[in-house]
């Protein structure tokens, strides 16, 4: 998605990151890389958007770069990396079970949104 950081007149931020998005899953490759895809959308947009990117790229390897674990349920495999290194590697599930640096960083971001920690099996 070349040109995806551009700003196009007349578009906001996260408007741009939809058809960005958009475009790059319709053209039906075998690898799509999408860096922080929701970084500029807001988390409604975000709710809505993520089981619809993972569908559209159906078919194709789909590498999600994103600081917002959002997306993460939706995934088939999860990487955390830490000082340079993958540490964890598992299924969203599998991974809030081992309790490890992904765990504390799902907990970390749901806690801004509910005031208990957010179990296996919720995404």
């Amino acid at each position: 998605m070349a040109g995806c950081g551009v700003r196009r007149p007349g578009t906001l931020g996260g408007e741009w990151a939809r058809v960005a998005i958009a475009r790059g899953l319709v053209r039906r490759r075998g690898l799509v890389v999408l860096d922080e895809p929701t970084a500029a959308i807001d988390p409604v947009t975000e709710v809505e958007l993520c089981p619809r990117m993972l569908e559209m790229g159906a078919g194709s390897t789909a590498i999600v770069v994103s600081h917002r674990l959002g997306v993460a349920p939706y995934s088939d495999r999860v990487l955390v990396p830490d000082q340079g290194r993958i540490v964890e590697d598992g299924s969203h599930d599998e991974l809030l079970a081992q309790g490890g640096l992904y765990a504390r960083l799902w907990n970390a971001q749901a806690s801004w949104y509910t005031d208990r920690p957010v179990q296996a099996g919720s995404p």
